[in-house]
Formats: C-alpha cells, structure tokens, sequence
C-alpha cells in the first residue's frame, strides 16, 4: 500500500519542516498544497532561510564577449568548485554590489540595472541616481530590503550609499519613478558619515564609519512621503586597534547572526600597491548597554563580506560546508583605494587570527579591468500565493 504523504497530520508536517536543512525547504514547499501550507504558515522561518544561505561567488570567465561568469560554490576550506555558468553584462559594465540575491550594475548611461542571476536572470531597470559620469565609480554599498520575500521577492527597496561624502538614498523599484535621499551634504551628515545599512528586527540601522556610532531611521514603505528622521542609538568608539604592523583600518559592515544577534566587523588591510586584508575585528551590539561588545566566538556560525550586504550562515548544517568561527571575505569597492584586488579573497579565522587566501587562478581576471568577484545568494521564492 502506497503511503498517503499529501495527507500526513498537520503536526508531523511542522516537525518534518522544523526539522529540515534550509536547501530543502523551498522543494518541501512544492510537494503538494498541503506541504506548500505548512510552509506558508511557518513562514517567519521561510524567511530567516532565505536571508542565511551560503552565498556562492561570481568569478568572470574567459569568453568572446566577455560577460560570461562562472557561479562557484564552497566545497571545502580550501577549495572552490565550478558550478555553472551565467551571461550577465559584459565585464565593462561595473557592479555596485549585491543583496538578496540581487546584483546590481551601473550602465554607460548611468541607469541602475539589477539582476537576479540566480534565479531566471530576472531584470529591472531603475533611473538614474545622478547625472555626472564622473560619479559612476562612487558607489560605496548596495542593499536591498523585501518586505516578503517568499511570497513576493520582486516588491522591494533598494537603497545605496554613494558619493565621496557617503550620501545615502532609496527607491522602490515598483512604486517610485526617482530616488529619495536619506542623507544629502547637510550640518547632520557631517557628524556622520554611514558606512554600512542594515534592516534588523523592523528598522533600519546604519554605522558611522569613524566613530561605530549606531544610528536608527526609518523608510515608510507605503508611504512615499514620508521623510526619514535619524536618531543616535549609541555604540560611540574609536578604531582603538593596538598591532605594531602597518595595518590601516578600511571599512566596517553591519550583518545578522544566524542566533539574531546585530554584529559589526571592521576589516583592517596592508596598503601596498593593492588593498591586501589582514584580519577583522568583530563587535555584538548590547541593547541593554547601547554599545558595541568585542566578540572573539562566533560559534557555529560564518561570516560572508565584500561588495554584498553580509551574511551569516549556521554552520552545523551538514549542507553548509563552511568554516566555523571565521569570515569569508571578497575584495570590494573602498572608497579608499581606486584598484581593486581580485587577489585579495580568502577566509579569516577568528581563533587563530590567520587568513588563508583562495586557490584562485588570477589570470581569469585579466580581462576585466581590476573587477573583483562577488558573493551573491540564492532565494527561497514562493508565488502566486495568496
């Protein structure tokens, strides 16, 4: 007798769910009406799957038209396997970064285009955020925030730090015909300049690169015309790090731990002909305290950073195959440095406080102008569901 799997009690349906990998739990979810409703209805979980996968990275590779990339995965510590191939813009066409499985280029005509390479190549095309070609290489992050990412992953805000005083606008991709600036030169800019912009726990959040002071705002989705306020939630500091070698501090980031704790990691590099990393400093942020913790533990958990909004991924799961306790990271865009190192990619870990760099042939970077690769995220997606 056939076993009847579309009419398993309800109660064993969450358990198998509660109990499975995140790679699976997109397929759990097509099985049949039944699985596809457990699945809805546990979707805060859906939801914290889709924003902790293992990113994979786009590295350019040889072809004729030069816009072929190849989509690596994490086998090893060591290693690095082909996965597949992607036709994305020619390798002339800069990208200013990737978030949620989007990534985003910059056109000859300064229109914004992102992608969703992972997913049937989705494209939208947005305006202009300026109109001076000399600002084309000035973007400095690109994130993006879906309010429901499952049911709806194309209904999103976009939003992008940019310029040399880090100047930070939005825009709703279907909602909006222009951008609208959070932070134009102005007295309240100069006491903070964002480096880096997280969605965390129903705000939005940022840092301020020179003090890791913490600042709130919010942006009405529904709203177009709603102004954002900015308010200090604390978290003042300096770049106090003590190392006798010549490392200059280079960029904070701010992620989401797989626990749902808010972290912030500085990365510090060698200035030699090119940015060279030498280690990270991480620090947990105390709501109780309102300030910044220096951690040395990560846990069971890694840390992926670069030019995309960074990610945190459990790395108990059998299915993750990453490093624990250490940062994945990826050269990206300084607002320091105009050369990028493709080179300049490799895992830190925290315990030893040593990098290993990846076996990553260089010449498959000759023909792309210092671009470096990227890491970018599959997403759990879930349509036509009401």
């Amino acid at each position: 007798m056939d076993s009847d799997w579309a009419n398993l009690p309800c109660h064993l349906l969450e358990l198998i769910f509660e109990k499975i990998e995140a790679k699976y739990s997109f397929s759990f979810a097509c099985v049949c009406l039944s699985w596809r409703d457990i699945a809805m209805e546990n979707r805060s979980k859906l939801i914290k799957l889709n924003h902790h996968l293992v990113p994979k990275l786009l590295i350019p590779n040889e072809s004729e038209a030069n816009n072929l990339w190849s989509v690596y995965n994490l086998s090893s510590y060591r290693h690095i396997s082909l996965e597949s191939y992607l036709l994305l813009p020619s390798y002339d066409i800069p990208f200013i970064g990737s978030s949620e499985g989007w990534l985003a280029a910059i056109q000859k005509d300064l229109k914004i285009t992102l992608f969703k390479p992972l997913n049937n190549t989705i494209t939208i095309f947005l305006p202009p955020l300026f109109d001076d070609y000399k600002h084309r290489d000035s973007f400095n992050r690109f994130i993006t925030f879906t309010p429901n990412p499952i049911s709806n992953p194309n209904d999103f805000i976009t939003i992008v730090i940019f310029g040399p005083l880090l100047q930070v606008a939005y825009i709703r991709p279907l909602k909006d015909d222009s951008w609208t600036h959070v932070l134009d030169p102005s007295p309240f800019n100069k006491a903070f300049v964002i480096d880096d912009i997280l969605y965390y726990k129903d705000a939005f959040y940022g840092v301020d690169f020179y003090t890791s002071g913490l600042v709130s705002f919010e942006i009405k989705y529904d709203d177009s015309s709603y102004e954002p306020s900015l308010k200090l939630v604390g978290g003042i500091q300096t770049n106090n790090r003590n190392n006798d070698d010549d490392d200059v501090f280079d960029k904070k980031y701010l992620v989401e731990s797989y626990k749902g704790d808010l972290l912030q990691v500085q990365r510090y590099v060698y200035m030699e002909t090119f940015r060279v990393t030498t280690c990270f400093d991480v620090f947990k942020w105390s709501f109780d305290r309102s300030n910044w913790e220096e951690i040395s533990d990560l846990g069971d958990e890694a840390l992926f950073v670069g030019d995309n909004s960074s990610v945190s991924v459990d790395t108990s799961l059998s299915s993750t195959k990453c490093q624990s306790n250490c940062i994945y990271f990826s050269d990206d865009n300084s607002v320091h440095s105009n050369t990028n190192n493709p080179s300049n990619m490799g895992v830190y870990n925290l315990e030893t406080r040593s990098v290993r760099r990846f076996n990553i042939d260089t010449n498959l970077f000759t023909r792309m102008g210092g671009r470096a690769p990227i890491w970018i995220v599959p997403n759990i997606s879930i349509k036509n569901y009401k």
